[in-house]
């Protein structure tokens, strides 16, 4: 009886000091709830709601390595929220300008959930990044039908996004570049048929001057 009380003590100081941390930083009160959240996951360390919340702290504090250090150290206990934990160390990413980690992280939740719609539409962020130093045009095209995919998976998950309109318009500015592309190709390739007419024409004319000897610089 002694060890039931005990424990049920216990308990209780656990699901004290998550409550109150919880209280603290829905009162806006970051630095107050991290001393608590900090407490919980010393008596209660295979939490995983305390991680996401803790790190979530963190990222409010402006210390966002910290934050994805304790996201690091929660996902050796995360459950079912572990795509949870794979998103926001992708948003951290992204906030510190690591495209490629924040595309990697994003991924990551995608695959434990794909029915999760927000990172569909960083993940497109993120490749959008990423595109825009990439040489080859080829290449961008070809980035910019992915992220047309992400970004239309998210409107299909989430159709009352209040980002609706302006997902709309990144498609709308993409799919204008693609097509951009693909009449400077057909430029290109009337340029082309211009010019090898025009040498053709040339070779007709050379051909009846064969005994005229002056030379042309190029």
């Amino acid at each position: 009886s002694i060890f039931i009380l005990l424990y049920a003590l216990q308990l209780y100081s656990f699901c004290s000091y998550l409550d109150d941390a919880n209280e603290l930083l829905n009162q806006n009160k970051p630095e107050e709830a991290l001393i608590l959240y900090e407490k919980a996951l010393v008596e209660d360390p295979v939490n995983e709601e305390i991680y996401i919340n803790l790190a979530f702290v963190h990222e409010v504090l402006g210390d966002r390595e910290k934050s994805l250090e304790v996201l690091k150290k929660g996902l050796t206990y995360a459950g079912e929220s572990k795509y949870l934990f794979y998103y926001n160390m992708g948003t951290t990413h992204s906030k510190l300008g690591r495209s490629g980690l924040a595309v990697e992280m994003f991924t990551k939740s995608i695959e434990l959930n794909s029915r999760f719609p927000a990172p569909y539409l960083n993940r497109g962020n993120g490749k959008l990044r990423l595109a825009m130093i990439l040489e080859s045009i080829d290449e961008r095209v070809k980035a910019y039908e992915d992220i047309i995919i992400d970004y239309e998976t998210y409107l299909s998950l989430y159709p009352d996004a209040p980002k609706r309109e302006v997902v709309e318009k990144y498609i709308a500015a993409l799919r204008r570049r693609i097509r951009d592309k693909e009449q400077r190709e057909k430029d290109l390739e009337n340029l082309l048929d211009i010019l090898n007419n025009a040498t053709d024409s040339t070779k007709d004319i050379t051909a009846g001057a064969e005994d005229i000897k002056v030379e042309y610089e190029d």
